[in-house]
């Protein structure tokens, strides 16, 4: 059982990771415009949220760093 729990804590973390190394990457791209336009704005707010959130309490390093 405890396994299976360290197993879920791990692919939430992998998959945090991913998200934050995407948007990193969307906006080292100059793509960050996306999330301006009409159409998505009321997404940046949760953006912006989840950014501040992970750069004070999330256990990775690199999650932190990308940030």
């Amino acid at each position: 059982m405890l396994y299976v729990h360290v197993q879920e804590v791990q692919e939430l973390r992998d998959l945090e990771r991913t998200f934050f190394t995407f948007l990193h990457m969307i906006a080292q791209h100059g793509f960050s415009s996306i999330f301006l336009s009409s159409e998505s704005s009321h997404l940046l707010n949760d953006i912006i949220q989840s950014i501040m959130l992970a750069l004070y309490e999330h256990k990775d390093a690199l999650v932190r760093k990308v940030c």
